[in-house]
């Protein structure tokens, strides 16, 4: 939670408060190949676990079905591709899994569809959800269904749009946000609790610090409190949603662009939402663009709520000046050096926290809980997230505590008269 503190209290500063309380897999498509010996080939990727999504066969079709089977590792080979061959017609057989050769379960019929391996969640099976919900193809929204057999989506892409349907916060989301709210749904279904997640600890560590610094006047300052409360929330969902990542069901824009306005937007639409991102294999080139890309929107976000806070509080005491005739202390409110130091931080600092999180919860939690783990994946979630909001904190302080210090030198000021946020 890096969420914005304007403390209203006689000789204190503007402050900020930052809370406390804040795959290689390889697709296996097998079809009938007779007598076919499979070898074992374990790919390990820094391309940060990345698994060609869209296996193609010997004749670069896409797999037209699959079996919705989690996380396989063990692939045989075919023609050379590394990729076994996904075409003609009867049932193909799958490839079991281990790390060794061997032959195992699964099985398609008909016109060359294979099953479907290597989604990124341990264990999960598509059908088996399906049964378990007592939902099936038709409950799947259309784009998302084509996605899934173009190869585009995965069978946990298709699981996510059925909890996001099930959920009305969900919906709500959705048709307040669009697409661009949709589509991180439907790349994690922890998306809505992670919203959630932040936003109450930013909210819990908000009140308790505007608690402190404002004890008594609290409730007489409740408009305050409210406005800053209003704008930290704000900026923690931002914080979740921008360094989020995505997936489109329509898959990469392959139209052609002559303008560079056009080709600007093509290359941004081709970035991962997230650096650590493992849908696609996107280049170093791709996620460090990426990480750019996110510092300056988290910039932007930034400066833009710690510009409407500031502008708040100080229109806010006017009124009260005007309503009750009292004069409050003068304070210095430094409106656009206070929103220009916000955005900074929330473009370097918390940018980065962020990615790490985000990467730390693609790469790591899907092989330490199955997908049946949802509520232990939910648990450690949370106290990841703690623990960034901690180091948040410190990153804070040690800025905040900076500026202050250099204005106290340029005015002459002892360091140890000023009041800087301990929160």
């Amino acid at each position: 939670m890096d969420t914005l503190l304007f403390v209203n209290a006689p000789g204190s500063i503007l402050a900020r408060q930052t809370t406390f309380f804040s795959h290689v897999s390889i697709r296996t498509n097998a079809a009938s190949v007779s007598k076919a010996q499979f070898g074992r080939s374990i790919l390990c990727s820094m391309n940060l676990g990345y698994a060609n999504a869209n296996a193609k066969n010997s004749n670069g079709n896409l797999p037209s079905s699959r079996s919705g089977k989690s996380r396989m590792y063990d692939a045989g080979s075919a023609g050379g591709a590394g990729y076994i061959s996904d075409a003609g017609s009867g049932t193909g057989s799958g490839v079991g899994s281990g790390s060794g050769s061997g032959s195992g379960s699964g099985s398609s019929s008909g016109s060359g569809s294979g099953s479907h391996e290597g989604d990124s969640e341990e264990g999960f099976d598509l059908p088996e959800f399906f049964s378990e919900n007592k939902v099936g193809w038709e409950n799947v929204s259309p784009d998302v269904k084509a996605g899934y057999e173009k190869g585009f989506l995965q069978a946990i892409h298709v699981r996510n749009d059925i909890l996001a349907q099930k959920s009305i916060f969900a919906r709500l989301l959705i048709l307040l946000g669009g697409e661009n709210m949709r589509i991180r749904f439907l790349a994690d279904r922890l998306f809505f609790t992670k919203i959630m997640i932040e936003e109450s600890l930013g909210l819990t560590g908000k009140i308790a610090a505007e608690l402190n610094v404002r004890r008594e006047r609290f409730f007489k300052e409740f408009d305050l409190v409210f406005a800053n409360a209003t704008m930290a929330m704000l900026a923690d969902f931002m914080l979740v949603y921008f360094p989020a990542p995505t997936v489109s069901p329509a898959g990469p824009n392959a139209k052609k662009v002559s303008s560079w306005l056009g080709k600007l937007n093509q290359y941004r639409e081709s970035l991962p939402s997230a650096v650590l991102q493992i849908d696609k294999p996107y280049t170093v080139g791709q996620r460090i663009g990426s990480y750019f890309l996110k510092a300056g929107t988290l910039a932007a976000a930034g400066f833009f709520c710690a510009l409407v806070g500031v502008s708040l509080t100080v229109g806010l005491n006017f009124i009260r000046e005007k309503v009750t005739g009292k004069k409050a202390e003068k304070k210095n409110h430094e409106i656009l050096k206070t929103s220009l130091m916000y955005g900074a931080f929330l473009g370097i600092s918390s940018n980065t926290r962020y990615q790490l999180v985000n990467g730390i919860e693609i790469h790591l939690f899907p092989k330490l809980f199955s997908s049946k783990m949802v509520w232990l994946e939910s648990a450690a979630t949370f106290m990841l997230r703690y623990g960034n909001t901690f180091l948040g904190s410190t990153h804070w302080l040690i800025l905040q505590r900076f500026v202050a210090n250099h204005d106290a030198k340029k005015r002459g000021v002892p360091v140890d008269t000023l009041q800087v946020s301990r929160h």
